[in-house]
């Protein structure tokens, strides 16, 4: 079933509700694993039934990896979407904030957003289960590889040659997607 476009918009703002009262904040979930089989703990607010990703795609030595995201913020006011949220520390091995904002086209539908950080390109009604996917080029954040490793030995012991591997790599290719579900 298609959804109207009225409908998708009072999702998206019921997203956006339940990211204001919940704070789209981290919530407690045991680890998990991707498809890769890196352990992964969910951005979420079970309260509000939102969680948070940041998906680095796969590369020709690393898998599709997947990390929460906590208190991320989004904001439509007069035709502009803004987003704001900090990369996960296991990918960039810091803390790093990120701010993006840009025009809506005239649906509503698509931002093209930009900041320090990088630019990208917000689909606010993109479905398969997703509230908002940004698909993101990061040029304006820095890696630290050393921080990502000292990390993972305390978070993922038995994955971090693999984590150092995924941001070595996303430290020279920045690309990746924000995902709220």
């Amino acid at each position: 079933m298609r959804m109207t476009e009225e409908a998708a918009m009072s999702r998206y703002a019921m997203v956006l509700l339940a990211c204001a009262l919940g704070g789209c904040g981290a919530g407690s979930a045991a680890p998990a694993a991707d498809a890769g089989g890196l352990p992964v703990t969910a951005g979420a607010d079970a309260a509000a039934g939102v969680s948070a990703s940041y998906v680095v795609p796969a590369g020709p030595d690393t898998p599709e990896t997947s990390y929460p995201v906590a208190n991320v913020k989004t904001e439509v006011n007069d035709g502009v979407f803004r987003v704001d949220y900090h990369m996960p520390k296991l990918l960039v091995g810091n803390d790093q904030q990120i701010s993006l904002r840009g025009p809506l086209d005239a649906a509503g539908r698509i931002a093209t957003v930009s900041g320090d950080a990088g630019t990208a390109a917000c689909d606010l009604m993109p479905g398969n289960g997703l509230a908002l996917r940004c698909n993101e080029m990061l040029t304006g954040i820095v890696v630290d590889v050393a921080g990502v490793r000292q990390i993972a030995q305390t978070t993922a012991p038995s994955s971090v040659d693999l984590y150092v591997a995924v941001a070595a790599r996303f430290s020279g290719e920045p690309i990746g997607a924000l995902e709220l579900r």
